[in-house]
């Protein structure tokens, strides 16, 4: 696949499914894809994607899988996405993002299985609510695997048995 998404996505309102990566997919993710209320799995990973997340997308109720990493997106990790209720993966590892990982994404801790933000420019303290369990982790790369370009500070309280 090459080529941009258009923001006529937006008029696709009963996709349930993006899954272009890898690819050579590139630009923006149109703020439209907010408008996608079926929206379950959003997979544009590995493609020459820049700009932003859309704080849009933290209005899709059925979004499961936000998976968007292997891309040159910049900006900070929208707040707005711990608003999604049914999010389960969360993979933004290999961008440039940069900023704080919103205390909003406590919201999230008993759904969250998979929050991979490594390879990003990330900086400040990790709630401390997110850390007290890892065992509710799936993928343990939110915190333990190579935070390479990130200073991250702070305790981080071991996993319970």
């Amino acid at each position: 696949i090459s080529g941009t998404i258009s923001t006529g996505i937006g008029n696709m309102r009963e996709l349930f499914g993006i899954f272009a990566g890898p690819s050579l997919l590139s630009g923006t993710i149109p703020s439209e894809v907010g408008l996608l209320k079926q929206l379950n799995n959003f997979y544009v990973n590995d493609c020459m994607m820049i700009g932003t997340i859309p704080t849009e997308m933290g209005t899709l109720p059925l979004l499961k899988d936000l998976i968007v990493h292997g891309n040159q997106l910049t900006g900070p990790i929208p707040s707005e996405l711990g608003q999604l209720p049914n999010l389960v993966a969360l993979v933004l590892y290999e961008n440039e993002l940069t900023g704080t990982v919103p205390t909003e994404m406590v919201e999230l801790q008993d759904k969250l299985r998979f929050f991979e933000f490594h390879f990003n420019f990330i900086t400040g303290s990790l709630d401390p609510i997110l850390c007290q369990d890892f065992s509710m982790f799936a993928s343990l790369e939110m915190i333990m695997t190579d935070c390479t370009g990130s200073t991250l500070d702070g305790t981080l309280v071991s996993p319970t048995a």
